[in-house]
């Protein structure tokens, strides 16, 4: 090999290292969760109080019946790693008996979830 190809080389290693150390810190939200299933696995069966505790206050309530209700949380987050995201959860009594989540991510570099970052930074 002569010292053109071994600069070659090196400048694709060069490439490579950073670009994989973005997609491994791009691989999921603060929480480690990587899919929508994750999170909606973690969220059923929680209780008001602690939906409020790691999420926050929603963005909207609505009460279906005397036992039901949902509860909507809706975010954005700027940049490329960012997009909508709009959870739907709903509550038989005290207890979360569903979770919708729709992440809307704006690239690729976002996914998964990066959308989805703000309301799942403490989750």
């Amino acid at each position: 090999m002569n010292a053109k190809n071994n600069a070659v080389s090196f400048q694709g290693f060069a490439f490579a290292i950073p670009l994989a150390a973005l997609l491994i810190g791009c691989s999921s939200v603060p929480g480690g969760y990587k899919t929508s299933a994750d999170i909606e696995d973690r969220l059923n069966g929680q209780s008001k109080e602690f939906v409020v505790s790691k999420i926050g206050a929603p963005n909207e309530r609505v009460q279906i019946s005397p036992t039901i209700e949902s509860w909507t949380y809706t975010s954005f987050a700027a940049g490329l790693t960012g997009g909508t995201c709009k959870v739907s959860i709903t509550f038989v009594g005290d207890t979360v008996k569903t979770t919708i989540v729709n992440a809307h991510d704006r690239s690729w570099v976002a996914a998964p979830l990066g959308s989805c970052m703000n309301l799942f930074k403490n989750l």
